[in-house]
């Protein structure tokens, strides 16, 4: 191997510095707003052997064995689901979850998924209602007909709320 000393070409360095920026220089900018450049990250990785054959200077990529069966997550490949969450405050503290879904299907007729009375547990180790809950209906259109027919309606002397639950 031969070593040989480097000598910067200083004439081409700067006739190239006095190139105007990519995107500057037109009447507008091309990407206004941004960085004249990407930023990269580098990441280091290892490659295993049963991954990675070395043939040479060519590296063979061999795909691992999938194990397609019972467990394999083909369903996060189908359809979203359109069930949607409803978020009702201001509920009495002692209903139960039963009796909720039993007056949400009787004022709205409209059939609900699932309820969930939200419980805090107290110094006495018993739970105790929030005084929120949660209904899963089976299309956004059914939540917002609880909405608005659950605007202003009161269980007991309570004036509950209904909303769109929102994702965290």
């Amino acid at each position: 191997m031969e070593i040989r000393d480097f000598k910067p070409n200083i004439e081409k360095i700067t006739e190239r510095s006095l190139l105007p920026q990519f995107g500057k220089g037109i009447s507008s900018n091309i990407i206004p707003n941004s960085k004249p450049y990407p930023s990269f990250q580098t990441v280091s990785t290892s490659l295993s052997k049963s991954v990675v054959s070395n043939t040479g200077d060519i590296y063979v990529f061999k795909p691992r064995n999938r194990n397609i069966g019972a467990f394999s997550s083909i369903a996060s490949y189908g359809p979203r689901s359109t069930m949607t969450s409803v978020r009702i405050t201001n509920i009495p503290l002692e209903i139960t979850s039963k009796e909720l879904e039993m007056i949400i299907m009787k004022e709205c007729k409209l059939p609900v998924i699932e309820t969930r009375i939200i419980y805090t547990t107290g110094s006495d180790n018993k739970k105790k209602s929030r005084g929120f809950a949660f209904i899963t209906l089976s299309s956004a259109q059914n939540a917002e007909k609880v909405i608005q027919r659950l605007r202003g309606f009161k269980i007991d002397l309570y004036v509950i709320h209904a909303e769109l639950a929102e994702a965290l």
